[in-house]
């Protein structure tokens, strides 16, 4: 059997679900060190309040009520390294929470890429000249391992920021 809808208990319509809201940053998802940075989320009209939350920083979040038509935009201020990371959104309307925006990657270049010590490659005949590795980019996690079968609708250039 099915599991209980507690709406359908108190005799009340099943709540639809709320369209995801989009997530953008302004001016770019990239940017240099310093740099103001906004991020934008967007919902409907009908969407009350809109809250930004960062991954991995759970005291991090924003909250606004102060809306441009059918957006919020979250002044980060100058990008630096606690700016960087993953970011996503929602909205609150009619009593409910809407689902996550996707996940917005931030980053940010310039200082810490200067920071970082320069790569000494190993000396010829190190076990490690002879290990094969996976090129990885400096911040990101390697793909996720995919159980065969399944679908991935994958992009190789980022998604474009928000739509004018």
């Amino acid at each position: 059997g099915s599991p209980l809808n507690p709406t359908w208990l108190l005799g009340l319509p099943p709540l639809r679900a709320l369209p995801r809201p989009t997530i953008w940053a302004e001016p770019a998802s990239v940017v240099p060190w310093g740099q103001p940075v906004t991020i934008g989320c967007g919902g409907p009209a009908e969407a009350e309040i809109f809250h930004l939350e960062k991954e991995g920083r759970p005291s991090y979040q924003g909250m606004r009520n102060h809306l441009h038509g059918t957006e919020a935009r979250f002044p980060i201020g100058a990008a630096g390294e606690d700016t960087a990371g993953l970011y996503h959104c929602a909205y609150y309307q009619g009593f409910t929470w809407s689902e996550s925006s996707d996940t917005l990657e931030l980053m940010v270049t310039g200082k810490e890429a200067s920071a970082a010590p320069p790569a000494v490659p190993p000396a010829p005949g190190s076990p490690l000249a002879a290990a094969p590795s996976a090129p990885r980019l400096p911040g990101r996690l390697p793909p996720p391992a995919w159980p065969s079968g399944s679908l991935c609708l994958c992009t190789r250039d980022p998604l474009p920021s928000h739509p004018a």
